[in-house]
């Protein structure tokens, strides 16, 4: 997954340093952290030189590994503003992540107002990968949920981590989901909003 954008670029090459560095800090090799994450030794060399991307279960295995929050790795804002604690999950496994960040993706996109197409549109994403996404049945890769955040004007360890705000609207729409059956998510509008912009409306 070579990254097309030179902002995609900038981020891996970033996010590949920060790895290192908590590699490097706790005395591992590349062989050692590939173990522990299940990943190829070469693979991480590659990955931690940013010029190749990684999909989300893979990064939160090299988090784990590294015993660090996945939110610290891919948090994009300056250290005086980071307040994540790393993405809470009542059970293990790739299906309960996937679906714990989808959910939030949906509620993000709930709260801006947009439907999934316009959503789609603005980070630039078919509307088939976002509707995977937003159900938790597919990994489409770090820059993809980057993009998504950056629609969404959220940041993107928002979508890993825990955040006051999101946390308690995918708790309202949890309970709405158990309480009620799931809502069409075709065309433009109609949707239910469970809360209100973050920061103001999308870009």
């Amino acid at each position: 997954m070579r990254p097309k954008r030179p902002e995609d670029l900038a981020f891996l090459v970033e996010l590949g340093r920060r790895v290192r560095l908590n590699r490097r800090f706790q005395d591992l090799t590349q062989d050692e952290l590939g173990a522990r994450a299940g990943l190829s030794r070469s693979f991480v060399g590659i990955f931690e030189t940013g010029t190749h991307g990684i999909d989300v279960v893979s990064l939160r295995r090299v988090a784990q590994a590294l015993n660090v929050p996945l939110a610290d790795l891919v948090d994009e804002r300056p250290p005086n503003a980071r307040q994540t604690r790393g993405l809470v999950i009542g059970q293990e496994g790739r299906a309960a992540f996937l679906s714990e960040v989808g959910l939030r993706v949906r509620v993000a996109r709930m709260g801006r107002r947009l439907s999934q197409d316009r959503l789609a549109k603005l980070a630039e994403v078919s509307r088939v990968t976002l509707g995977s996404v937003e159900r938790g049945d597919h990994d489409a890769g770090i820059t993809t949920y980057r993009s998504l955040a950056i629609a969404l004007d959220v940041p993107l360890a928002m979508l890993f981590g825990e955040h006051d705000e999101l946390a308690r609207l995918v708790a309202t729409t949890t309970r709405q989901r158990s309480a009620e059956p799931e809502r069409s998510e075709g065309g433009t509008g109609g949707e239910t909003t469970c809360g209100q912009s973050h920061r103001g409306s999308a870009r």
